[in-house]
């Protein structure tokens, strides 16, 4: 069917899961993207924006890829139009979510190491 004259049709679009919970102690960001969820909610979805790190179904990767360490929360819509992610610098094909303003921690050298090695 097409939408009626004058009206736009929303699509479906891709986008990160949204934090479930939203008490301050139960979330984390992800130090690669910033994207934040609960450590569930990496646990069972992964990270949709850096699925090469590997988190999904590992706990221990995520102890290593995710912070509590973050201050601020921001959600982004359009990636593409949003002052936000420009202010953000983040990276052009993130998917619409939550996430922190400032990430305070790194990941370590090893785990970028071991993501260099896989992609050989």
């Amino acid at each position: 069917k097409e939408a009626p004259a004058g009206i736009t049709e929303v699509q479906p679009y891709d986008h990160a899961e949204p934090p479930f919970d939203l008490r301050v102690r139960q979330l984390v960001c992800c130090m690669r993207c910033h994207l934040v969820k609960s450590k569930a909610q990496f646990y069972e979805v992964g990270c949709e924006n850096c699925p090469e790190l590997g988190m999904k179904g590992e706990r221990g990767r995520i102890e290593e890829c995710t912070t509590l360490d973050f201050d601020g929360l921001i959600s982004v819509m359009n990636h593409m139009d949003s002052w936000a992610s420009k202010y953000l610098r983040l990276k052009k094909n993130i998917l619409p979510g939550c996430y922190a303003m400032k990430c305070n921690a790194r990941i370590s050298e090893e785990v970028l190491e071991d993501i260099r090695d896989r992609r050989r």
